[in-house]
């Protein structure tokens, strides 16, 4: 028969089990799933993107109502994520804050050898689909 006190403790038991048990799935899917550019570095590589124009090397069709054309003027900026590398594009009469970016290109991180990529490997990537057209000093606050 048990006593009050034998429950309590494998209650007691089960439930660290139980919070134990998120954190090692985390900490596995973590591992397995790394960005391609850490979040500090990406705010560094923005940062570098933040005041340049490019010019669209060709037209991107973002859904069936709305193509931008080759020649379109257009601010870029990076995201990334465990899953993917994404290059995203928005009109250069908005700031990025108040403007929605729109997908121009992504890299599914499985798909790529590297592991790990720098502003090198992304400058290559947008050389492919943007020309520089204007580098713009950041105005200060």
């Amino acid at each position: 028969m048990r006593h009050h006190g034998d429950f309590s403790s494998e209650f007691a038991l089960n439930c660290s089990i139980i919070r134990v048990i998120p954190l090692v799935l985390l900490l596995a899917f973590s591992h397995c799933s790394q960005r391609l550019i850490k979040k500090e570095r990406l705010r560094e590589i923005n940062e570098y993107y933040d005041g340049k124009t490019y010019a669209l090397q060709e037209e991107i069709k973002f859904s069936q109502t709305e193509v931008w054309k080759k020649g379109t003027l257009v601010k870029i900026y990076i995201e990334s994520t465990p899953s993917l590398l994404k290059l995203k594009v928005y009109p250069i009469a908005e700031s990025r804050e108040s403007s929605v970016g729109k997908l121009a290109a992504y890299i599914i991180n499985d798909d790529v050898k590297k592991k790990q990529y720098d502003l090198e490997d992304v400058e290559e990537w947008v050389g492919k689909k943007f020309t520089l057209v204007e580098t713009n000093v950041k105005k200060k606050k």
